[in-house]
């Protein structure tokens, strides 16, 4: 009995142990890539994928893998080598981080996490209308320009498509009917105003049922909120072209990952 318990006992401490460490343990995901870097396992070295702890990450001679952990610093690989996941934390890069840009990378963290653990959630049917997808602006963005180019997908047999627009903070909703997949309004101080927050979404139907309208999010900076914004962001597209990403992905990535598309 005594050898029993102790069996048990062992083996009660090796699992309290294993958890431990397994909630200590770093964790990566790939924040920005050049060419086409694969792991031995053939998975694709692409944005947001999670470096697994078994993993071997392959880079031929210009390719290289930029990481991100939960604390917001960043590791960067270059090839030719091979990387194994103990390898990663050899090769932070030492940046001169402010508050926003640690709080960016961990926010962009916590996002590649919120996204594998939705594809992971066993059980879970996802059903979307793929009828209209809307590309661009994407939900929840941040925009300073003069106009904005709303821009979408119709998948239907339908020729014409209706967008409504409306102000967060009042109940007109504007419709407009076009036979286009994209339209361009201007932030004109009548129709769009800096500083205020807008819904829109596109439709089939001229008269739908406005509970099932799904809405996008956009905000129009004004010009402080702006200035304020770009200079953080103008921090984190130094520090990656420095890293040899060019200027424009950087710009797409702040876009994807904070929803500031000022540009």
């Amino acid at each position: 009995m005594a050898r029993i318990l102790f069996s048990r006992l062992i083996f009660i401490i090796f699992c309290l142990v294993y958890t431990a460490e397994g909630f200590g343990q770093e964790s990566y995901y790939i924040y920005q890539k050049t060419g086409e870097p694969l792991f031995s396992s053939d998975k694709k070295a692409i944005r947001g994928v999670y470096f697994e702890t078994l993993d071997t990450l392959r880079l031929s001679d210009d390719e290289k893998v930029t990481l991100v952990n939960q604390t917001g610093e960043i590791f960067a690989l270059s090839g030719p080598n091979a990387y194994v996941f103990q390898d990663i934390s050899k090769n932070k890069v030492q940046l001169n981080q402010t508050s926003f840009t640690r709080k960016y990378f961990t926010y962009v963290w916590t996002q590649f996490t919120n996204r594998r653990k939705s594809k992971q959630e066993a059980g879970v049917v996802y059903r979307e209308d793929r009828t209209i997808i809307k590309h661009f602006p994407v939900d929840s963005a941040k925009l300073y320009q003069p106009s904005i180019f709303f821009r979408w997908e119709n998948n239907s047999e339908a020729d014409l498509v209706y967008l409504f627009l409306k102000q967060r903070d009042g109940d007109h909703i504007t419709k407009i009917g076009t036979a286009s997949d994209s339209m361009l309004l201007y932030v004109d101080n009548n129709l769009l105003k800096k500083g205020r927050q807008y819904e829109w979404a596109i439709s089939l139907e001229p008269f739908p049922s406005l509970k099932d309208i799904k809405y996008n999010t956009l905000t129009l900076l004004d010009d402080e909120t702006f200035q304020e914004l770009k200079k953080e962001m103008d921090v984190l597209i130094k520090t990656f072209t420095l890293l040899g990403y060019p200027e424009a992905k950087i710009k797409e990535a702040i876009c994807a990952d904070y929803k500031f598309c000022p540009y």
